[in-house]
This record gives structure tokens, sequence and C-alpha cells, in this order.
């Protein structure tokens, strides 16, 4: 899972137009669960130098490669474990575990879904409630969220549907917004029916519920006593946040500024060509990534050619935007590095433990539209570098089906922040992401592999320019896998230690028609 926890999703849908600035985000916008950076019409899917043009075709491969190590340095523990408890549920994506319980969604009726709360020390259901986007849009994938009371109170967040949703309704129909002790599944309190343009989830302090109604200031819920306020936070009006720690973006076309507000006071703004070295904009979507220990930014913005953007303007089938990274300082937006074609989002892990962060480079050619086979012959690196000054310490050549899957924007299977499985031209590869240390795969390892995002039929459609989209995504399942990506026959310990961070020793994860908990010794 992606450490930085506004990670914002990052592709436009095709044949979708842009939304008009003021569509694309309302202002203040507050997140636990990564979302898209723009209004779609799909369920999802659709060595570097200061300043450096895209012309120059992005960092210079490194002269550095992979330490080559002994097999078995890195290690990883072969063995297999089975589950404590299984809970068949027709589960959408993986849990949010909080107060002890896991909180996931699931399918259930005729194209309805139902928030279902899991003692994770058990596996017993503890209760089920109807689950609801509310009026986000469709590209916003299906996630369970979960916050806390000032008092600790461990809470469940969910926007209760329409009554009858099989009903012919639109999707801008006022919801309300209830929170639930995730322990019991009684409701705490209900906010006032409203039109939501963002997902509700936690604050960014972790505690209280938060999320933007459309045409209006971001809301805070104090989920201690029901009373709700405006989250007044210091983001210039017309504005929207793009990142946690106040990084926020302006609606100007052209001239788009980003900036930083801090204690209900901007910090800084500068235009988006300052730092990202062309007049760039956040419409077609954005990522970034808050790297605390070095003090910088990094992320990135969508770009397309003026052939693809005719295309995007008239409605029509269009490939893939190409990207653009940047790094620049917290403190005073001061432009660091870029990167053309780089995006630093393509792998499961962002900024962790390690000093070092992973990038993808694609080749010009790595670009797939709705009805080509462009991309065929593309190419990618991946690369360890150095977040403050964008330095690349380390590069391994991706195979073609690393590329296609980082084009797809497939993950591969998990990881746990400190070493990564990489399909190399070589084969597969564990490499250390701190030192670049690199050596084959074993044949026994077993990692924990990530599906393609669930999709379903909600039956809620989301109305958008006339156009009802009922196909909606969640998340994704995860399955044992080998070395090459084939099923694994069981889990190891060192594949679900690769999930994240235990609940009292137990793994909670969804796998394909269940969820389940591994207890693992310390």
């Amino acid at each position: 899972a992606p450490r930085d926890a506004n990670r914002v999703a990052n592709r436009v849908a095709q044949h979708a137009r842009p939304p008009a600035p003021d569509a694309v985000g309302s202002s203040l916008v507050r997140r636990l669960t990564p979302v898209l950076a723009v209004l779609t019409l799909a369920a999802g899917l659709a060595a570097c130098s200061p300043s450096a043009p895209e012309e120059d075709g992005g960092p210079a491969p490194s002269d550095t490669a992979p330490s080559p190590e002994a097999e078995g340095t890195l290690g990883r523990d072969a063995t297999e474990v089975e589950p404590t408890w299984s809970l068949d549920l027709n589960v959408i994506g993986q849990p949010s575990v909080t107060g002890g319980v896991a909180v996931v969604l699931t399918r259930a009726r005729d194209r309805e879904v139902d928030m279902v709360g899991v003692d994770v020390a058990t596996g017993e259901q503890l209760w089920s409630h109807p689950w609801s986007p509310g009026s986000v849009p469709a590209g916003f994938p299906f996630t369970p969220a979960t916050s806390e009371d000032s008092t600790g109170t461990p809470v469940a967040l969910a926007t209760v549907p329409t009554q009858d949703p099989s009903a012919e309704t639109t999707s801008d129909l006022p919801r309300p917004i209830v929170a639930l002790d995730a322990r019991t599944g009684e409701e705490l309190h209900r906010a006032d029916a409203t039109l939501t343009s963002t997902p509700v989830g936690a604050c960014d302090d972790g505690t209280d519920l938060c999320f933007t109604p459309s045409g209006a200031p971001s809301l805070r819920v104090d989920l201690t006593d029901g009373s709700a306020r405006t989250e007044e936070d210091g983001t210039p009006p017309d504005a929207r946040s793009v990142g946690s720690r106040g990084l926020f973006a302006t609606n100007d076309r052209p001239g788009e500024q980003l900036g930083v507000q801090r204690d209900g006071a901007v910090q800084w703004q500068r235009p988006i060509a300052e730092i990202f070295g062309d007049d760039l904009t956040t419409n077609l979507g954005w990522s970034f990534t808050h790297v605390e220990d070095a003090g910088v930014y990094v992320g990135y913005l969508l770009t397309v050619s003026p052939e693809q953007q005719a295309k995007i303007d008239a409605g029509e089938p269009f490939s893939n935007p190409s990207y653009r990274l940047a790094g620049f300082r917290e403190d005073d937006g001061e432009p660091l590095w870029t990167a053309a074609r780089a995006l630093h989002d393509c792998l499961p892990v962002e900024a962790g433990d390690a000093p070092l962060m992973v990038r993808c480079v694609l080749s010009e050619n790595a670009m797939y539209g709705p009805e080509s086979e462009e991309g065929a012959d593309a190419t990618a690196r991946i690369e360890g570098f150095d977040p403050a000054t964008g330095e690349t310490a380390w590069s391994v050549e991706a195979s073609p089906e690393q590329v296609a899957n980082i084009v797809r924007q497939n993950p591969g299977p998990a990881s746990d922040g400190t070493t990564l499985r990489i399909d190399s031209t070589d084969g597969p590869v564990l490499v250390d992401i701190a030192t670049g240390t690199t050596e084959p795969t074993a044949d026994d390892d077993v990692f924990a592999c990530q599906s393609e995002p669930v999709t379903l039929e909600y039956a809620v459609p989301w109305v958008y320019q006339d156009r009802s989209v009922t196909d909606r995504r969640g998340g994704s399942l995860l399955s044992p896998c080998g070395p090459d990506g084939a099923p694994a026959p069981a889990w190891t310990v060192a594949a679900l230690q690769d999930t994240g961070d235990a609940h009292d020793g137990t793994h909670v994860i969804a796998v394909d028609g269940a969820l389940q908990g591994f207890t693992l010794e310390d």
C-alpha cells in the first residue's frame, strides 16, 4: 500500500472530456483514500538534472547498476502458513483495520454494496451496513473508510444509499453520512443529507470525518458529538488540495500555481511552470508524495501531445498521457529537479524507510491507445533515486511484461517497503531499495500478488454530461504467487509480511471470495 495516504490515482478514462477547472475537484479536498483527480466517465484506468526538459528523454541511465550479491542474502522466509480463520465474503478490495476490527466492502443483493465489520482475532462477522459512494465521480474507487473520535473510539464511515437503489435515480441525490462504532456497527452520528464530491474519510490529522460537499468548502464532523464545521485550513478560494501536508493547486488557466498552506495560512505559491519546466496543469491528473525526512514533495503531472489534446477536446479516443516527474522543497517550493516520462507510483512502494524512492522511466513509445498496438516495443527502467536531488542510485531494465504492467498501472506484488520484486530483462530479481543490492529470486520464493482492480456494476448510476455510468471499481485482491507470477500453493511468512502491518500479530487480507486472517509468531 502507498505510504502517502493522500496519494492520488491518476489516469484519465478513455473517451472522456476533461471537465472545466471548477468541476475537476472542489477546494479543500480532504481524504485518506486514493482517488482520481479528474471526473471520469469510466471506472478507473482508462539521472535527473534540475529543470531537465522533457525533450531530453528523461533521466539518463544510471552508471551505478544494482550490486549483485550471493543468492539468499536478501532473504525471504519460505515458511508456509495457513489462515487462522477464513470468512466467506464477496469482497471488492482490501480491508481497513481499526480497533481490532477489519472493515471491508462487499457485493450485496442486486448490484448493491455493504460495509462489513469483522473481528480480527476470531474472524467473526460483527455487523453489516448498506454502503454507497454518494455522489462522488465514477473514477473514485470503492474503498472502506475508517477514523476515530477524540477519545480514540474506532469509527467506520458510510454514506447511506437510497432506499431503493434499483429505482431509476441519478447520482446527484443528497444522502446522509453515518458514523458507526467499528466494534459493534451501532450508529453514533448521522450528518445531514448532502451531495459529496469527494469520498468520506478520516481528516488529515487521523481523527473525525472530513468530506467536500459539492460546490462548498470541506466539512469536518466531530465524531465525539456529531457537530459539523467548515474545515478552515487556509487553502485559497478556488483551489483544491492535491497532496498531504497542505499542498494545493489553484484553478488558474493558464498560469496554474502550486502552493502549501499550514496553520491556516499560505506558506508559498509558485507557477507550475517554474516547478515542472512547462506550463502544465492538474486537469488530467496528478500524484504527489510528501517525503518528510527529505523535506520535499515528489510528484508528477500528466502531459499530452497537441494531437492527443485535440482528440481529448473532441471527446475522441486518445492514447494514455505521458508523465513529468518533479521534486521541490516543501518549505518554499524551490524547484530541485525534473524527469520526463517518469512516475513514482508505478510499483507498490513510495517513500518508506529507505532513503531512496523508486520510479519508472518510460520510453517515448510507452503509450497504449484504446484501439492500437502502441507500446508493443516500449522499454522502461526502474530506478532507485534520491528524492532531494533526483539523482539515480541504481537502475534495472524492465522486461516487456513489466513495462506493460507499468503502463497499465498494475503494480505487481506487494512490497514490505525495503525490498522489491522486479521483472527484469534477466528474469525476476529481488532488489534492496536502499542499496540496490540485487539477486535472482529463489524457486520457493512466494509473493503477495495483486489482482487487477475489482470491477462491479453498481445499481445507482453516476451521471455526467447526460451519460449514466454504472460500471464501477473497487480495490485489488491478493493471492500467493511465485517469482514468475504463477499461482503458489500456499502463503508464506514473507509474502504475508509484504501485505502491511499486522494488528496484534494478525494480518487480514481480502482474497477471491473471502476475508482471511493469518497470525504470525514474533
